[in-house]
């Protein structure tokens, strides 16, 4: 890209770079701004050494505060009179930080702030002063004991007699991390430097940049000790770090980590769903779970957790594990459940008991050990006369929550009681929540604000730490994951921030100037959730959940299209915004038929335009980055992108009504072909068919025993009986006439359902099967096809699925 100069109200600078950059407009702590994607540091050089020798910095720092009005001239006009001072002792991180501080005042101000690495700090001019270990520290007496784990001070201190009006600043944490996290709050909060994303940095462009003195004399403490937003979006390392997010845990510790950026928190034990790894007796496993009352259960899983702690000790790391349950259900043996039943019913009381007395035998030859454990499913709710150790971690895990409402009040009673409980059961707290939909990372999932208000919720109670899930498992490209991450950071070190100027701020300048219609298309969104009065679970399969009506989604569209024009002439905007843009066009494409058919009810004009949007949809997918658009964890095939890719991009001809609707009114029947369908990636897929009405069929292999292709009944229109058909044919392998072929049914109950045999489809024709019953929108959830399980058949085929007034 050229270089090239715009002035407004000053100057905007675009640098020639590889790699491209983008203007935005001003934002309040920005003026003048530019965007630019930081693949690397610039390499910085660490300046000879001076000596020299501190008067009294903690008076100077009183004087500092008397007079706290003033401002502080870091530079004006490509020029400056500070250097960035680091003692000669400081570790990788604190050199690093030092250098971003260099780095990011350079690209700010156009002027070289010089760095000094050296015993004693120069003799002369003003410093920016970086960590601890260094005389300007030492003499400040700084209050490290108050700090915790990421706090740090900020200081304004008189290192040079000669210069009165321009005082010295020093930046310095408790430990590697706080300094760290002092440098990147200075950027941030004193000179607008914005991390929106991995790759996507607001860096304003500031002639003259000064500080109030006051805001360079504090000190900042974040209200949760452990922060992080487990999302693949974020996972880079430098990126956590810039955001202050602190979390390190599952895969992520696993993957490489350069010294200067290798500081993360240990407070929280993460290991998890791992009973039957550490006492890997099975005579001691029973329902699913262990026999929790058990001594030998107590005693093997003693003994492993030590030998674990010590690994990690050895490793520099903190003496913890986390201790729990596997992720599925416990019928409790008999002592379990008898010590459940006495206290309160709780199946988490077994568990605790058995935590506590372990944590304690670790304790004997571990003095500083700790366990974690999970209040999760089973477990969630709190055991009644009986306290948790000190020494044990609760993680508290509420994913049957409903995600439209906050984590407290009426919208969560249940989720709330028990959270409450837990609370006052100890203080020693990590809440695990859920700020995505893992059947579908693209899906819109409304709970921006939501979100905030539950985090601000267990703010106000004793948690310690956020562990907040989202797409994790997914390389990329999940919807607002970006806007998440960030809003959620600030607010962890701050909770009193207000949300939605959060993301507000976000929106404008990640989308620049389609931030606007953003803002009004996150807005609409969560009104429909509320008007509907929608769940907002973090498992919904279907593309046409009741917050997304069509209105609704026509009324979205609207605006990303007014969003994509106001940004179509900056490759990167258009790309945010089409990227954000991913989930709805999917939504559109998948429910093309219904919703052109209420487009024209409505008397709407409304071009879908399926050619453009499937093009549009794969270019976003392709720049996202995505490798599995659905959680993986049952496998890959799971989240297959190229599956949804084909799903999407079909284009089924215009299908011919059934002969069983011969001459009723279009009021009497509805017609659902293989878009509508809900299907199971594993085992179902969209194929050509020249046999199908629209020319394509959905298929399952006869292996399977799957329901994966779904009819959901809300789709049927209300306050009718509806008599349903199934469309469907086979290719028979098998000689029997009588094996099973396949199973049509309606959930619930279950049992509801009808075999058809091998003989039934011999000709390789479709046939109609009509299912039992009648059925409304209300009365029942899904229609189901199910193969044999067997080689009786290699594959089955549904060509459509369509209901008759009863």
């Amino acid at each position: 890209m050229l270089g090239f100069e715009r002035p407004h109200n000053g100057e905007w600078t675009m640098r020639h770079t590889s790699t491209p950059e983008t203007l935005v407009p001003p934002t309040p702590d920005s003026p003048r701004g530019i965007v630019t994607r930081r693949t690397a540091l610039r390499a910085g050089a660490a300046l000879g050494a001076t000596v020299g020798v501190l008067g009294t910095a903690q008076a100077a720092h009183a004087n500092g505060q008397a007079s706290g009005h003033r401002r502080l001239p870091l530079a004006r006009g490509g020029r400056t009179s500070y250097s960035v001072y680091l003692g000669a002792e400081e570790s990788p991180v604190a050199r690093h930080a030092a250098q971003e501080l260099v780095d990011y005042l350079g690209e700010i101000t156009g002027a070289s702030f010089p760095l000094v690495v050296a015993p004693e700090p120069p003799r002369s001019g003003q410093l920016i002063v970086v960590g601890r270990h260094n005389p300007v520290a030492v003499a400040a007496d700084l209050p490290f004991a108050d700090l915790s784990d990421d706090g740090f001070c900020l200081r304004t201190v008189d290192t040079d007699p000669e210069a009165s009006d321009r005082a010295s600043i020093l930046i310095a944490g408790a430990g590697d991390r706080g300094t760290l996290y002092g440098v990147y709050w200075f950027l941030d909060r004193l000179c607008g430097v914005r991390w929106f994303g991995p790759e996507y940095t607001v860096v304003p462009r500031q002639r003259v940049l000064t500080l109030r003195q006051s805001e360079v004399n504090a000190v900042k403490v974040p209200r949760f000790r452990f922060r992080e937003v487990f999302a693949a979006d974020g996972a880079d390392q430098a990126f956590r770090h810039r955001n202050l997010l602190n979390g390190n845990s599952h895969h992520l510790r696993e993957q490489p980590c350069p010294p200067e950026l290798d500081s993360w928190s240990d407070f929280w034990p993460y290991e998890a769903h791992n009973f039957h790894q550490i006492v890997s007796d099975q005579s001691l496993w029973h329902g699913g779970q262990l026999l929790a009352m058990e001594p030998a259960t107590r005693d093997q899983a003693t003994a492993e957790l030590i030998q674990r702690i010590d690994a990690k000790i050895e490793e520099g790391r903190d003496p913890s594990f986390g201790f729990s349950q596997m992720d599925w259900s416990w019928q409790p043996d008999a002592d379990s459940a008898a010590f459940a039943d006495a206290h309160g019913g709780a199946l988490s009381a077994p568990i605790i008991d058995m935590l506590n007395e372990v944590a304690d035998e670790v304790g004997q030859v571990i003095p500083d050990a700790r366990l974690a454990t999970l209040a999760y499913q089973f477990t969630f709710r709190p055991p009644t006369g009986l306290e948790v150790s000190d020494r044990v971690l609760i993680t508290a895990a509420p994913i049957w929550a409903d995600f439209a409402h906050p984590l407290f009040g009426e919208g969560n009673p249940e989720t709330a009681a028990d959270l409450d409980g837990w609370t006052q059961l100890t203080d020693q707290i990590v809440v695990w929540t859920y700020n995505t939909n893992f059947e579908n990372y693209l899906l819109p999932f409304p709970n921006w604000w939501t979100m905030c208000e539950s985090l601000k919720q267990l703010a106000e109670r004793s948690v310690q730490g956020y562990f907040g899930q989202a797409a994790w498992d997914n390389g990329g490209g999940a919807e607002t994951a970006e806007l998440r991450a960030w809003v959620l950071a600030r607010l962890l070190w701050d909770p009193e921030l207000e949300p939605d100027e959060l993301i507000r701020e976000f929106v404008d300048n990640y989308y620049g100037a389609g931030g606007t219609q953003v803002y009004e298309y996150l807005e609409l969104l969560a009104d429909s959730v509320t008007s509907t009065g929608a769940a907002l679970p973090c498992y919904i399969s279907s593309v046409a959940p009741a917050y997304l009506p069509f209105e609704t989604v026509w009324q979205a569209d609207l605006l990303l299209d007014r969003a994509e024009r106001n940004v179509r002439r900056d490759e990167i905007l258009l790309t945010h915004v089409r990227i954000l843009r991913m989930g709805l066009d999917m939504v559109i494409l998948l429910r093309r038929n219904e919703l052109a058919s209420a487009a024209a009810e409505h008397d709407i004009r409304w071009d879908l335009e399926i050619d453009r949007r499937i093009a549009r949809f794969n270019g976003a997918l392709d720049a996202s980055g995505m490798t599995a658009f659905r959680e993986i964890l049952a496998g890959a095939a799971l989240g297959d992108v190229d599956w949804l890719r084909r799903l999407v991009s079909i284009t089924p001809s215009p299908a011919a009504p059934p002969a069983e609707v011969a001459g009723l009114p279009a009021s009497d029947w509805v017609d659902y072909q293989e878009l509508d369908f809900t299907l199971y990636p594993l085992n179902a897929d969209v194929v050509e068919d020249a046999a199908a009405s629209s020319g394509y069929a959905a298929r399952m292999t006869g292996g399977s025993i799957d329901w994966g292709i779904q009819l959901e009944l809300s789709l049927l229109p209300p306050d009718i009986d509806w008599t349903v058909y199934v469309v469907v044919r086979a290719d028979t392998q098998s000689e029997d006439p009588t094996a099973r072929a396949m199973s049509i049914g309606v959930y619930p109950p279950f049992g509801n359902y009808i075999d058809l045999s091998v003989g039934q489809f011999s000709d390789g024709a479709f046939h109609t099967i009509e299912v039992p019953g009648t059925y409304r929108s209300d009365s029942a959830e899904v229609v189901w096809v199910q193969p044999p399980g067997s080689t009786a058949i290699s594959h089955l085929y549904v060509d459509r699925i369509f209901a008759v007034r009863a």
